[in-house]
Parts: structure tokens; C-alpha cells; sequence
């Protein structure tokens, strides 16, 4: 399932919002991209790295 929580300029601001989404949500796989750009990704536990 995809979720979009939000749009956030700067992109400081977009990574804080990431770490705390992250930390929230440990067991879930969140993305942080920019476009089509990947600039943060947590996998969900069990997943090999690299796997979408």
C-alpha cells in the first residue's frame, strides 16, 4: 500500500519528517523521494537490501 503523507520544502525539513515517520514506524517500509529520485529508503524487516 502507498501512502503519501506530505510535501516538504526544504529538503531538511523532508529528512526530519522522514526520521521521525522512520522512527514511528519501524516495522513498515518508508521512502523519501524527490521525483523519481530515492533519497532515503527503510526497509521493512525480512526484506534483503535492495528489494522493493
Amino acid at each position: 500500500m502507498k501512502l503519501r503523507l506530505g510535501v516538504s520544502y526544504p529538503i531538511d525539513a523532508a529528512v526530519a519528517a522522514f526520521d521521525a515517520i522512520a522512527a514511528s514506524y519501524p516495522d513498515q517500509e518508508v521512502t523519501l523521494r524527490q521525483l523519481a529520485h530515492v533519497i532515503r529508503r527503510q526497509s521493512r524487516p525480512g526484506t534483503p537490501p535492495g528489494d522493493l
